[in-house]
């Protein structure tokens, strides 16, 4: 018997009304607000209004004048009255340049100065060139696996669209791109990236062919695991808007020859017709704002009647999902939606096959018959009545278990292994209205804090869904989720909760929204997951660990966990990286210490037990805690200077408050404790 509820998703008429002002203001989205970020508090931008004399003179000049230019002066005009601070004189005198917006040549999105903006040519062609280096060796050493793991997309194939990550810092849209077309050397390296690339695939770009007896066992093959969809589309838009024809045609031509082998690539829209495709997923303005008909559709999740309820509390919920492992274990067919056994990797195996070939058992669930071969949703009708933002992204539907398939004429709809989910009209009368009904919809099955019936019945349905695999890292071949987690509840929960927050994302960039306006919400239960080591490109662990090992000095200055992290988001800001690094948290910091650097942490809690505790000092920036450091390595050498103990400054001295001038008590006295410990270092 099915006991899981489906909402009713068809909308009533209603009788047309005035609409009040301030009607369903609960539902209304908060507007984002951008507070002060500073203020100058003594003339002139200083920040020193005491005499230091004595023989230290001549280098806290030195010191003083290194952090004066250090501080960070705003170029907005803050008062509104036409002028901004002067970086040379420190006075509001500077005249504002106004800042228009400038639109893209493809595509036609405003630019916003909130994101992170584009890095320039020259920067971005000596990205490229370093990456393509990088491929170099990869390929002489055979180690194709690198190009299925590591991370290098944005900036090694640039397109006209940015991204939730990086902003608009690898975006060539509109004049960049006209320039690099005229740079043969910068073409030309993009071509040999490419080569490279589809070469780790086994596909011989130049030759347009498969590559005879590719080497398989190091990972240079086409096979599902190493097909990274998205990927594949931004070689082929970058190939595209560059004018490499020749390269483009021929890497359309491989995954033209992976579509009919059944492997799946994604971006159906764009390989269908890549002459008519229009770049809509881009990256937008940080408020929210969109160009065209998207601009006013909202796509929060729907919540839904009678859906707020708990289901692992209902008994008949429980007694369901038992009696389904039990019949898979026992291979009964009495109740008509056999899957699989969990514990059995070729029970799984064997379904897929059945659901490919339509070669069904007795009692075997079918998904309502309409998945194609090779795919996981129904392809012949994969665009039809489809929210381009879920058809762009149907392989992260699927990754939660969901499958794109037709019901009649009129309708198409989700399915899971037991049959239809919820479904919608194939030809709406309003598209763009309908398609975020869609994406409403489908957020509204995936947010346990708003329906939880819904999201409890997605998640059993994911658990027990034969596509619903990890790939393992130790052979490279796709496990069912409940063996590869060993049926661990809390493990699976979040493993759900990553992807769905991935779909989240997703949805939020092909509508021009900042993520964080939409981001998925989890159950507090399950929220923060440890952070895997994987959250973080493999570039960025890098260029920590040169970090950690160049600059290992400057490292131990700091006395917490924060104060590290803080310098290192202080270097990736600097060359345009921090949306990169924003999953370089503090936990995720503190997990890659203890691994990589063992010596070094160790070292650290000697001197600084505390080191990984929050601390009062955790609330500055990098540039304060800089200053702040440096400020107080100088008071001690004042008084060493004069004779004194270091330990027995008066830390409420006039000479020491005016040059620490913003911070606390309880943050001085940190200042102080920790410049002792690292003299007595």
């Amino acid at each position: 018997m099915e006991l899981e509820q489906r909402p009713e998703i068809a909308k009533r008429k209603k009788k047309k009304r005035r609409k009040l002002r301030g009607e369903n203001a609960a539902q209304w989205e908060e507007l984002r607000e951008v507070g002060v970020a500073g203020i100058d508090s003594l003339p002139g931008g200083g920040i020193v209004s005491a005499p230091i004399s004595g023989k230290a003179m001549p280098r806290i000049g030195r010191r003083m004048s290194a952090i004066r230019k250090r501080t960070n002066i705003s170029e907005r005009d803050g008062d509104g009255d036409g002028f901004r601070t002067n970086p040379i004189t420190g006075r509001d005198d500077l005249p504002v340049v106004p800042n228009f917006p400038s639109f893209d040549s493809i595509g036609g999105a405003i630019r916003s100065g909130n994101n992170a903006e584009y890095i320039g040519d020259d920067l971005l062609v000596s990205e490229q060139a370093r990456q393509v280096s990088e491929f170099e060796k990869w390929a002489k050493s055979k180690n194709w696996n690198n190009f299925h793991k590591e991370h290098f997309d944005w900036w090694t194939f640039p397109i006209d669209k940015g991204s939730s990550h990086s902003g608009f810092a690898y975006d060539v849209s509109g004049e960049p791109l006209e320039r690099l077309r005229n740079n043969p050397k910068y073409l030309s390296s993009i071509s040999r990236a490419a080569e490279l690339y589809n070469r780790s695939l086994g596909w011989d770009l130049k030759g347009s062919k498969w590559i005879d007896s590719p080497d398989k066992t190091r990972g240079q093959n086409a096979s599902q695991a190493n097909i990274n969809q998205q990927r594949l589309f931004k070689i082929g838009r970058s190939l595209q808007i560059h004018g490499l024809d020749d390269d483009f045609r021929s890497h359309r031509q491989m995954v033209e020859s992976l579509r009919r082998a059944g492997i799946r690539v994604g971006n159906e829209s764009y390989w269908d017709n890549p002459d008519g495709f229009v770049m809509r997923s881009r990256y937008k303005d940080g408020d929210g704002s969109i160009s065209g008909a998207m601009s006013g559709i909202g796509i929060s999740p729907r919540a839904f009647p009678n859906m707020n309820s708990d289901p692992r509390r209902d008994k008949k919920f429980i007694d369901l999902l038992r009696g389904r492992d039990a019949r898979n274990e026992s291979n009964d067919p009495s109740s008509g939606d056999l899957t699989f056994n969990w514990k059995d990797e070729n029970s799984r195996k064997s379904f897929i096959s059945r659901v490919w070939k339509k070669a069904w058992g007795k009692g075997d669930a079918k998904f309502g018959g309409k998945i194609s071969d090779g795919r996981r949703w129904d392809t012949q009708h994969a665009h039809t009545g489809l929210a381009p933002a879920i058809d762009d992204n149907l392989d992260l539907v699927a990754d939660l278990g969901l499958h794109w398939g037709a019901v009649d004429k009129s309708y198409s709809g989700f399915f899971d292994p037991y049959g239809i989910v919820f479904t919608h009209s194939l030809s709406p009368k309003n598209p763009e209205g309908a398609h975020g009904e869609q994406v409403r919809d489908l957020k509204g099955y995936f947010s346990p804090t708003i329906n939880p019936t819904l999201y409890w019945q997605r998640f059993e349905s994911w658990v027990r869904n034969p596509f619903s695999v990890v790939r393992d890292p130790n052979t490279g071949k796709d496990v069912g989720v409940r063996k590869y987690f060993n049926n661990d509840k809390k493990m699976l929960v979040q493993e759900f909760d990553r992807r769905i927050a991935k779909l989240f994302d997703a949805l939020s960039e092909a509508y021009g929204r900042a993520k964080d306006q939409h981001a998925y919400i989890p159950l507090p239960e399950f929220a923060n997951p440890r952070p895997r080591r994987d959250s973080v490109p493999n570039f960025i662990i890098n260029e920590i660990k040169n970090q950690m090992n160049e600059a290992v000095k400057k490292m131990s200055e700091h006395s917490t966990l924060e104060g590290v992290r803080k310098r290192l988001m202080s270097f990736f800001e600097t060359r345009g990286l921090s949306k990169v690094a924003e999953p370089v948290t503090p936990e995720w910091l503190e997990d890659y210490l203890k691994s990589d650097h063992k010596n070094w942490l160790a070292e650290q809690l000697r001197v600084h037990p505390d080191f990984l505790r929050s601390s009062v000092l955790d609330g500055l920036s990098h540039d304060q805690l800089k200053d702040s450091f440096e400020m107080m390595e100088l008071l001690h050498d004042e008084e060493r200077v004069n004779g004194r103990d270091p330990k027995n400054l008066d830390l409420s001295g006039d000479n020491v408050t005016s040059v620490m001038s913003g911070l606390s008590v309880e943050q001085i006295q940190k200042l102080h404790d920790d410049e002792l410990r690292r003299n007595r270092k």
